[in-house]
């Protein structure tokens, strides 16, 4: 179906459907199969829907582009502003200096006028004369200063607005993914697809329209995939709850490593580091163990192996490890650098404190070093030293197992039987 210039259904064509329609339902009346009304009612239930979608479209679009008005004017209002303040700097220093050199001009003008030269002979003036030009030219007084006024320009302003991201960011909000069963890992994939998890042996993909484009089914026995993270050559490596261990894959299902095997005692959460080629597991009750993706040899544990600590999700700053834990209603971070125990980066709170955690499951690092965590009700955004900047959510009720970002200030969050998108701001 041809859509207008705008994004919008053409009126016409939405006659056509809407006749097209209504000579179907004649159809299905004059017919004498069971379940007619039903079947009308289900594929009107589609139609309005699609409608529906459609009108959000347009919508958006239309609120897209009044805040790109209200955007420019508020610069516009702002660089005058500015411009403003800087001209009246211009004219206070204007003045200031002028009334220097007026000043001067009279003292000038006084001087020459006491000198009295017309009523002077010619030697008398001479000497007279002498006399003023070496005051004048010797005097503090009447000292002669380059008196000028420079506007020198900001540059970084100019480049800061000729920057990519300088002016706001037009991002799509990736579609609301209505599941038919509860999902339990979700990774970005190939430039902005998605991968979800079912505790199935089956990963599906999906677009930004929210269309499930394809599956993977997976040949190993007793597989059931959770969270999982998608590496720059393609391969996929999860968490396999079903043969407690990480598994990892190519699309075409060739399990190429599997890491952890009998190590491994409930592994909940999965970080990839592939500058040094080490993969993190946050594994429950058994700390945080470190292996080498390449070899599957295990390097270390971080953290406290015992059942008061329940660890369900890890990430890295520039300054340590992040591990969240469920039971301690904590997020640790461990430096590696001086080699000191676990230290607590964010604190334990209830649903009315906005700058704590309550039994936080899920947590990411994004591009400018901050930490979303993922609580129970609570989506929150940290700085790297574990200072509250912002709730992300509003006051619904979040239960998550994974999350995702997608794109600068963009997070994916699997919510229950959904995933969701939510869009928050940097901490500049």
């Amino acid at each position: 179906m041809a859509s207008n210039i705008d994004g919008t259904i053409p009126e016409c064509a939405e006659r056509q459907l809407d006749d097209a329609f209504k000579e179907y339902k004649k159809t299905l009346k004059n017919n004498s199969i069971d379940n007619n009304d039903q079947r009308i009612k289900q594929i009107e239930n589609v139609i309005g829907e699609a409608s529906s979608n459609a009108k959000k479209l347009e919508k958006s679009k239309k609120k897209s582009l009044t805040d790109i008005d209200k955007q420019v004017q508020e610069m516009v209002q702002l660089i005058k502003k500015k411009g403003d303040e800087k001209k009246k700097e211009v004219n206070k220093i204007y003045e200031k200096q002028k009334e220097v050199n007026d000043k001067q001009m009279e003292k000038f003008k006084e001087t020459i006028s006491q000198s009295n030269l017309e009523n002077q002979c010619a030697e008398q003036r001479n000497a007279t004369l002498t006399k003023l030009a070496n005051q004048m030219c010797k005097s503090e007084e009447f000292k002669q200063y380059d008196r000028q006024i420079n506007f020198v320009r900001n540059k970084y302003v100019t480049h800061f607005l000729e920057g990519e991201n300088s002016f706001g960011n037009v991002t799509w909000t990736f579609t609301t993914l209505r599941l038919n069963q509860n999902a339990y890992g979700v990774a970005k994939c190939d430039d902005d697809y998605l991968l979800v998890s079912f505790h199935t042996n089956e990963i599906h993909k999906y677009n930004q329209s929210g269309e499930c484009i394809s599956k993977i089914t997976l040949t190993k026995r007793g597989t059931q995939v959770d969270k999982m993270q998608q590496m720059t050559d393609g391969r996929i490596a999860y968490i396999d709850i079903g043969n407690t261990c990480i598994q990892v894959f190519d699309m075409n299902d060739h399990v190429t490593k599997t890491i952890g095997k009998g190590v491994l005692m409930a592994p909940r959460g999965i970080h990839i580091d592939e500058a040094t080629n080490v993969i993190y597991v946050a594994d429950a009750g058994n700390g945080c163990v470190l292996f080498n993706i390449n070899s599957g040899k295990q390097l270390k544990k971080i953290g406290s192996q015992n059942e008061e600590h329940v660890y369900s999700d890890v990430a890295l700053t520039k300054t340590g490890v992040l591990l969240t834990d469920t039971l301690q209603n904590k997020v640790f971070l461990y430096d590696d650098k001086d080699k000191s125990p676990l230290k607590v980066l964010i604190k334990g709170g209830n649903e009315d404190d906005e700058d704590k955690v309550m039994a936080p499951k899920g947590i990411v690092v994004d591009e400018d070093d901050n930490i979303i965590i993922a609580s129970n009700h609570k989506l929150q955004l940290f700085s790297s030293n574990g200072r509250f900047i912002e709730r992300i959510n509003e006051q619904d009720e979040i239960s998550v197992s994974q999350l995702c970002i997608i794109k600068p200030y963009m997070i994916v969050v699997v919510h229950e039987s959904c995933c969701k998108t939510f869009i928050y701001k940097s901490s500049c």
